[in-house]
């Protein structure tokens, strides 16, 4: 974390403004991209840490999948829960490429 002093101060300004949705996605994708294009190389500990997360979310995902994959009813759960997101993921894109495109028309007329 060698930052100048201001965007230092800039960031934990916006990490206590963790209270509205834009605020709490901007931390998270910032924790990501800090953990995945870190120029230093991650402490030891960081890397026991991360493997241990990954193991336990790992490990709950198994438990849930194995109990509703047994069952026709879980099975039907899974498909019906994947289709309503591949619907919605539909008309989000639509809506963005939309939004695009008023955009481009609005520059570029």
């Amino acid at each position: 974390m060698r930052q100048r002093r201001p965007e230092w101060m800039r960031e934990v300004e916006l990490r206590q403004r963790n209270i509205v949705y834009p605020d709490t996605l901007r931390n998270e994708v910032q924790f990501w991209r800090n953990l995945l294009t870190e120029k230093d190389p991650h402490p030891a500990l960081h890397i026991v840490g991360l493997l241990i997360l990954a193991l336990v979310a790992s490990f709950f995902l198994w438990i849930g999948l194995n109990g509703l994959l047994r069952s026709v009813l879980g099975v039907a759960y899974l498909v019906l829960v994947f289709l309503a997101f591949m619907f919605l993921r539909g008309r989000v894109r639509k809506a963005l490429f939309r939004q695009r495109r008023a955009t481009d028309k609005r520059i570029n007329p």
